[in-house]
């Protein structure tokens, strides 16, 4: 009914200016202008129907649209009716148009295989996300649908601190002022909204069920004040309203004293409760004072696990809190975890991790990163390693600082660890920060790979496409040839340089190229055999495109021959980089971004 109301006055309005426009035309003997002048007012109906914003102004270019579209086809109908032949097949299909004409009169409504509709939740948010406010509102208003859809995600734009530790109770309630005028309006006839009058300590604002990103700060980090949600604490602050939040996705906390897992004795994590089936991500960040010494840790009243959790980040934690995270998360069943920075006396958790994967059959974990923190103490050591050999399902590996700083530790020992995940994609040695050694030369705690690792690592990763890693200098030429059996390889950065010769890089680039050029056949390319195609040394912006050929547009580039196969290869400094080799890519990111997409095409 409300389409008919709607539509039935422009198309009344069309039709009154279509047999005017056909009148003035057959008594003047003239179609070219009336022709003309009736398309230029269908242009100038469709320049303001979208380009301004109110719904009346949208209305009025609707009807002034029609009203040219109208005139124009009624004249072009009626030259091609004069013109033409009158043939039986052009009569029989004259009354085949009028349903088609009579459609829009009839409904106007959203199609149901609206693809935005159809989308699954969480990618119906990323694109909500990033939606500037004008935008959100414009789409609510294209119809119930999507209003019921998109309103109840406003929350989730919000941004609030908390500085007056008086109103932390109240924070949650704050949400509330936050939201427009109209949003409250919208909620309100959608039923999603219940008015509140006064804030009742028991009392759940409605908003707390639909915040889904949570970031608590107790730094003076002021980059994490551009995040989404961001709520201020002192480190002595616990965040009681984070109990009211039933429906997290995203939970960050950065350097709370009360807020480790393990040093209130579950207080903080007992909050999670309302959030256990819905909480994805997980970051725990502690740059401060160690966790209490006391080991055991109260847990009564945590009878829950966080099912949905797939990405986990815990940053120099303690024991305390480790104990508390192996009660509530299951490990296995995680597609992602960074380990940062754990204490040597943490040797324990990692034997807990060997036992709970080698007891599961296959482990969904694709993405580990361990930072071993330049360790000398061999029972963590071994407990990591012993860890890694516990399953084979990794797809990308990050090890930071993991040359052991103690003699008797020996990094080859780590190696069967690494080649048992032969579905490999993505290994990475690096260092998160770099030192000085007593001469004052740059001190770096990851291994130099001997050729014979090399040679182990390339017989037993065949899927391997990016590696970062600190070759044997003395024997450049060698590792070469053992990176070739790697033909899927197409990233490669080589972590050595030196402060006082600028050719460094490009001479050992040189070396290593030339011992892919040596296990070339005469029949085969560059291409054909070998996927290689950006080198790097340990300065970012020192990058190499690799090829059989370069355009001379590209810029400089250099040749290298092997002696012994004559086989050549250009080198060129990189300009424009891949996006798929910015630093942290990951092929388990596209991969997951793969997997949603093909949920909603479903």
């Amino acid at each position: 009914m409300v389409g008919h109301i709607l539509v039935c006055p422009s198309h009344r309005l069309a039709c009154i200016a279509t047999m005017l426009v056909s009148w003035s035309s057959g008594r003047l003997k003239e179609r070219t202008w009336h022709m003309t002048i009736s398309t230029l007012v269908a242009v100038a109906g469709f320049i303001v129907a979208t380009s301004v914003e109110n719904t009346a102004g949208r209305y009025a270019g609707m009807i002034i649209f029609c009203n040219g579209t109208y005139g124009v086809n009624s004249l072009m109908l009626g030259r091609c009716g004069s013109v033409c032949g009158q043939m039986r097949e052009k009569k029989s299909a004259g009354p085949g148009t009028y349903p088609a004409n009579l459609a829009p009169v009839r409904r106007a409504s959203i199609n149901s295989m609206d693809r935005l509709v159809r989308l699954p939740r969480e990618m119906l948010d990323m694109v909500v996300d990033h939606l500037d406010d004008d935008s959100v509102d414009r789409l609510t208003q294209t119809s119930r649908t999507l209003q019921n859809l998109v309103g109840s995600r406003t929350w989730h734009k919000v941004e609030v601190a908390c500085t007056n530790l008086s109103d932390q109770e109240k924070l949650i309630w704050r949400l509330e002022a936050c939201v427009t005028g109209k949003q409250k309006k919208m909620l309100t006839e959608n039923g999603a909204y219940p008015e509140h009058d006064f804030v009742d300590n028991d009392d759940i604002p409605c908003c707390a069920s639909y915040v889904r990103q949570y970031i608590i700060n107790g730094s003076d980090d002021q980059a994490l004040y551009e995040e989404p949600l961001i709520n201020l604490y002192g480190r002595d602050t616990i965040p009681v309203e984070m109990v009211q939040v039933t429906g997290l996705v995203h939970l960050c906390i950065y350097n709370v004293e009360c807020a480790r897992f393990g040093e209130d004795n579950g207080v903080t994590l007992r909050m999670l409760g309302g959030s256990a089936t819905t909480l994805r991500s997980l970051e725990l960040f502690h740059y401060h004072e160690q966790c209490s010494e006391e080991v055991e840790v109260q847990m009564d009243g945590i009878d829950f696990q966080l099912t949905a959790l797939e990405f986990l980040i815990m940053c120099r934690f303690c024991l305390r809190e480790a104990k508390a995270m192996l009660q509530v998360v299951d490990f296995p069943s995680l597609a992602e975890l960074h380990i940062y920075q754990p204490p040597d006396e943490l040797s324990a958790f990692f034997v807990t991790l060997q036992a709970r994967f080698g007891a599961v059959q296959q482990p969904t974990l694709r993405l580990l990163e361990l930072d071993l923190n330049a360790t000398s103490d061999q029972a963590m050591f071994d407990a990591q390693r012993r860890w890694l050999r516990s399953f084979t399902t990794l797809k990308s590996l990050r090890l930071d600082r993991w040359a052991p700083q103690a003699p008797a530790l020996d990094f080859s020992r780590a190696l069967p660890s690494i080649v048992g995940h032969q579905g490999l994609r993505k290994l990475i040695f690096s260092h998160r920060d770099r030192e000085r050694d007593s001469e004052g030369g740059p001190q770096f705690y990851i291994p130099v790979l001997k050729t014979a690792s090399v040679l182990t690592l390339a017989l037993n990763l065949p899927e391997l496409r990016w590696l970062e890693f600190a070759p044997d200098r003395d024997d450049l030429f060698e590792t070469g040839r053992a990176l070739s059996g790697l033909t899927k390889l197409e990233f490669m950065r080589c972590r050595h340089q030196e402060d006082g010769d600028f050719n460094y890089v490009f001479k050992m680039l040189t070396k290593i190229i030339q011992g892919f050029l040596r296990e070339m056949q005469p029949d085969e390319t560059w291409e054909g055999k070998y996927s290689l195609r950006l080198v790097q040394a340990e300065e970012e912006g020192v990058q190499y495109d690799v090829a059989s050929r370069l355009p001379e547009a590209w810029g400089r580039k250099r040749i290298i021959t092997n002696p012994t196969t004559k086989k050549a290869v250009r080198m060129r400094m990189a300009r424009d980089v891949d996006p798929a080799f910015v630093e942290d890519s990951d092929p388990v990111w596209i991969d997951k971004v793969g997997r949603d997409w093909r949920v909603a095409d479903e």
